[in-house]
C-alpha cells in the first residue's frame, strides 16, 4: 500500500520543488537590479570583447593619457 503513495508523491514533490526554486530564482533576478544589468548586451560591450584595447565611448579609438 505504501508504494501507491510513493508513486504519486515523489514525482509531485520533485515537480513542486523545481517550481519553487525556479520561482525563487526569478524573483531574485527581477528584484535585484544589478543582475539584469549584468546580462545586457550592447554594441559597446561587443566592441569591448572584440577589441579590448579600445574605448568604445570615444570616437576614433582609445585616448592616451
Amino acid at each position: 500500500m505504501s508504494w501507491l503513495f510513493l508513486d504519486w508523491f515523489v514525482p509531485l514533490y520533485l515537480l513542486v520543488s523545481v517550481l519553487v526554486l525556479a520561482g525563487f530564482g526569478a524573483c531574485l533576478y527581477f528584484l535585484e537590479p544589478g543582475l539584469q544589468d549584468a546580462h545586457k548586451w550592447t554594441k559597446c560591450t561587443m566592441r569591448r570583447r572584440l577589441y579590448p584595447d579600445r574605448d568604445c565611448g570615444v570616437i576614433g579609438g582609445s585616448v592616451a593619457l
